[in-house]
């Protein structure tokens, strides 16, 4: 597998980073345009750390593809938990609608890995 660049994500919490640091509760998928995460970060595990879990709600739109692996299963390339994919192989390969706004995300959590391939992404933190 070549090797990939990514960009790291900031979020209100900072990067955040580790195995510990996602928790993925919930996954949506509305066909042919929008994908979304919800559950909570260990604020612990953030650069702007802070001593509690926040809730999260994560949206992807203009989905073109996504791709979902358990974590045991990947090949753990990535710097955060949350990053943007540049220069990826996988989006090049996508024929049809693909425009340049359309970027390749990855997002590591406890369990699973998630990839999307979409316009943009609307992260929002809560500490309900």
């Amino acid at each position: 597998m070549p090797k990939r660049t990514f960009r790291l994500i900031e979020t209100l919490l900072g990067i955040v980073r580790g195995r510990d640091a996602i928790y993925l509760d919930s996954f949506e998928y509305e066909l042919h345009s929008v994908v979304k995460l919800a559950g909570g970060i260990n604020g612990k595990l953030a650069s702007n750390p802070i001593e509690k879990f926040v809730k999260y709600s994560l949206s992807f739109t203009s989905v073109l593809a996504f791709k979902v692996v358990e974590l045991d299963s990947w090949d753990y390339q990535s710097e955060s938990s949350f990053d943007k994919v540049v220069d990826s192989d996988w989006r090049k390969t996508l024929g049809g609608k693909i425009t340049p706004e359309h970027k390749h995300y990855l997002i590591q959590t406890y369990d699973d890995v998630i990839e999307v391939v979409a316009t943009k992404f609307s992260l929002k933190i809560s500490d309900d």
